[in-house]
């Protein structure tokens, strides 16, 4: 519980006592937590994303692996319409993405050398590579795969990722 003094001018107050109110840090949690998700629900589409999906769950079997927690990343994808195009969406709830990508591939029984992993993180990166999955890097502002000689196939956006899918 943290406690935060409210300065009593701003009460109106005699009472010492109505100038004390407890915040639970919960409370701070779930408030930050529902911004960050109307923030993803309403974010912009990276370019092709929709058409890619689309395209690509009629022949692929396609999973959503994502750091995001997974009550908050069903909620997402639920408002996005974006279920339909997953067989299933895995959140990390122990923020470990490369914990869940193996248990991803075991529940799954995916073939590894049949599958490649779309990701714009360094995290996506080590855990493809880990996993011995062959890596998609999505090229953005927050990353460094434009200079990365290590990473074989990269992309700007998702308008081309099925002939890159399909060179693999």
């Amino acid at each position: 519980t943290f406690t935060v003094s409210i300065p009593k001018r701003i009460t109106d107050s005699n009472d010492e006592t109505r100038g004390n109110i407890e915040i639970m840090p919960e409370d701070y949690i779930k408030k930050y937590s529902e911004i960050v998700d109307e923030a993803v629900i309403n974010a912009r589409e990276i370019s092709g994303s929709k058409m890619a999906l689309k395209s690509l769950s009629k022949v692929y079997r396609l999973f959503l692996h994502s750091a995001t927690p997974q009550r908050n990343l069903q909620n997402i994808v639920n408002k996005r319409r974006l279920a339909s195009y997953f067989k299933a969406v895995y959140g990390s709830d122990d923020g470990n993405k490369t914990k869940t990508l193996f248990r991803i591939i075991k529940e799954q029984q995916i073939n590894i050398r049949d599958s490649a992993y779309v990701g714009d993180s360094q995290i996506d990166y080590e855990g493809a590579m880990e996993a011995g999955i062959t890596f998609i890097g999505v090229i953005n502002k927050t990353n460094d795969f434009k200079l990365r000689k290590d990473i074989k196939y990269k992309i700007n956006d998702l308008t081309n990722i099925e002939a890159i899918i399909k060179r693999i």
